[in-house]
């Protein structure tokens, strides 16, 4: 690879950017099964992964040390838990994402519900159901801010 940018990562491990929906009926296109397959990546100040331990995805569910790791809960849900204290201090940011597999597109899913949860409570909820053509798609972005303390109320 002759870079860590996200764009050539997604090239390289196939990540299919957006393209424009095919006539197909989407109830065939849906009827066939659809994956989504959820991503995070842990970059640098460069937006860059530093080593392969840092994209962790189906076939490689924890990251180094155990910072992130991806769970499959059924067929609709998939969960990023993250592990804040874990952060190495050449990590500036968690990405986590999301690619559709197969002819569909996000726009034939539906709605996406992404959640952050605490040890004892749901701190936000928010919902994308606005895609149309997308085939990949942004979920969230985490960013470290190393040295800064933040008190508990």
């Amino acid at each position: 690879m002759p870079n860590h940018k996200l764009g050539t990562l997604a090239d390289y491990w196939g990540v299919r950017r957006q393209r424009a929906h095919d006539a197909e009926d989407d109830t065939q296109v849906l009827s066939r099964g659809t994956d989504v397959d959820v991503v995070a990546f842990l970059v640098d100040a460069d937006e860059r992964v530093i080593a392969d331990e840092d994209f962790v995805f189906y076939n490689a569910p924890v990251s180094e040390h155990g910072t992130v790791a991806l769970s499959v809960d059924g067929d609709s849900e998939q969960s990023v838990r993250v592990d804040l204290a874990l952060v190495s201090e050449h990590h500036s940011k968690i990405i986590i994402a999301a690619a559709v597999d197969g002819d569909a597109t996000f726009g034939d899913l539906g709605a996406v519900t992404l959640s952050v949860d605490g040890d004892t409570a749901t701190s936000a909820t928010s919902t994308f159901d606005a895609a149309t053509t997308e085939r990949t798609m942004l979920l969230a972005e985490l960013a470290t801010r190393h040295g800064v303390t933040v008190d508990s109320p």
